[in-house]
């Protein structure tokens, strides 16, 4: 094996190990976070249409049941259906109207869709990284200098 043979072959390792353990991984880890995003962006819609439906029914007690936990169901009263509590981040959950809730909610989604589009575009970057750098590595190999330059036709010398 000569040494161009040997070099290429050690950057062909380093290229597929490149590949696997750098590229895939963050992959890996941005639709991790697409589902995620997408996740608590459902969890507005469903407080969204919650508020709406509730904002129809304002004037009567609304009933239901409550998960407790462990599949146990509870028979559930409300009688405020005015008011609403929303979770605003991860451990703040604030009291409001449920026209102020919809509005929040709107505007939640909107911030969760344009970060799902910016980590969708992302994704979309590393996978075209990805298949660039694999697909590279089946390009023939061709040592440098090897094949004599061409005289340019126009100019009548080697270019």
């Amino acid at each position: 094996m000569d040494k161009g043979t040997a070099s290429r072959d050690m950057y062909m390792e380093y290229l597929e190990e490149f590949a696997h353990e750098t590229k895939s991984p963050q992959i890996t880890e941005e639709e991790m976070m697409f589902r995620k995003l997408q996740e608590e962006c459902e969890e507005y819609a469903k407080l969204k249409f919650t508020c709406q439906r509730l904002l129809l029914d304002a004037p009567k007690v609304v009933e239901g049941k409550t998960d407790l936990g462990n599949r146990i169901y509870m028979n559930i009263e409300v009688r405020d259906t005015k008011h609403v509590v929303v979770k605003m981040t991860d451990e703040i959950f604030v009291e409001m109207k449920l026209q102020d809730a919809i509005k929040f909610c709107d505007r939640r989604m909107d911030m969760y869709k344009n970060m799902l589009q910016k980590t969708q575009d992302k994704i979309n970057e590393l996978k075209t990284d990805m298949t660039i750098l694999l697909g590279s590595m089946d390009i023939p190999y061709l040592e440098p200098n090897r094949y004599r330059k061409s005289e340019d036709p126009f100019r009548g010398n080697k270019f």
